[in-house]
């Protein structure tokens, strides 16, 4: 039973997952820099603190709900990649695993998820 709970990032409520084209990924082995295009901006999402982290290309419709679709940036509680991970690291993860957040990104073909110590920054640059 997947008992996870999404909620939406505050700072990134109004960009909705429509408006999401995945581009390019930049991962430095501590740090990494998203980037989406958007109409007529780019959004740029920098973890300073990522421990782990996937892509995947989905046209499921996951998390179609009403919340799902005005919004791409969550925040995961109780969540199962996190866990998957500890299991995988033999116990290592569980350490820093109470400090540890899932955050997933979903664009329009993409669900991307994060496993950081903070937040993203997200940053929205107009290209018109």
């Amino acid at each position: 039973m997947n008992t996870e709970i999404w909620h939406p990032l505050v700072q990134a409520v109004n960009i909705a997952r429509c408006d999401l084209v995945f581009n390019s990924l930049s991962d430095d082995g501590c740090e990494i820099e998203l980037f989406f295009g958007g109409h007529e901006q780019l959004i740029g999402v920098w973890f300073g603190s990522a421990w782990a982290y996937r892509n995947r290309y989905e046209l499921s419709g996951e998390n179609d709900s009403e919340e799902g679709l005005r919004t791409s940036f969550f925040k995961v509680e109780n969540s199962e990649y996190l866990k998957w991970l500890n299991i995988q690291s033999l116990g290592y993860l569980a350490v820093a695993e109470k400090d540890l957040v899932h955050y997933v990104i979903l664009s329009k073909q993409n669900r991307i998820d994060v496993i950081a110590y903070e937040a993203p920054i997200i940053r929205v640059i107009e290209t018109n």
